[in-house]
């Protein structure tokens, strides 16, 4: 089963973003974390196929970046001020998470905008 981790500084708009995911592949497990503490320790316990990453998270940006910059995950940074989606390590080997991929950039991001 796929398993994503949403990283976001704002606790409710990454628990409205993971429930977006569950709702479009309903055998998606998603974790979220909302600072570097719990970003790193979400890594220690669990393996994930992709990570979502607010591009304009405001907690220790450059922690984050060194936690992040540590593993082979794919990643996507992405923003709800209407920039497009940066995509690190694109090449995700899942059919699973490429279908996750399409239907965020479909369906997902136009729908969180606030």
């Amino acid at each position: 089963m796929p398993r994503v981790l949403v990283i976001d500084w704002n606790l409710v708009y990454a628990k409205k973003v993971a429930k977006a995911l569950r709702e479009l592949v309903s055998t998606l497990e998603v974790d979220t974390a909302t600072n570097s503490f719990e970003t790193e320790r979400r890594l220690e316990q669990n393996k994930y196929d992709l990570i979502l990453v607010d591009a304009g998270i405001s907690f220790d940006p450059g922690r984050l970046r060194d936690i992040l910059s540590q593993i082979s995950t794919p990643k996507i940074f992405w923003t709800v001020e209407g920039g497009p989606l940066e995509v690190d390590r694109p090449q995700i080997h899942k059919p699973q998470l490429d279908d996750i991929m399409a239907s965020l950039s479909r369906e997902v991001v136009p729908a969180l905008r606030l």
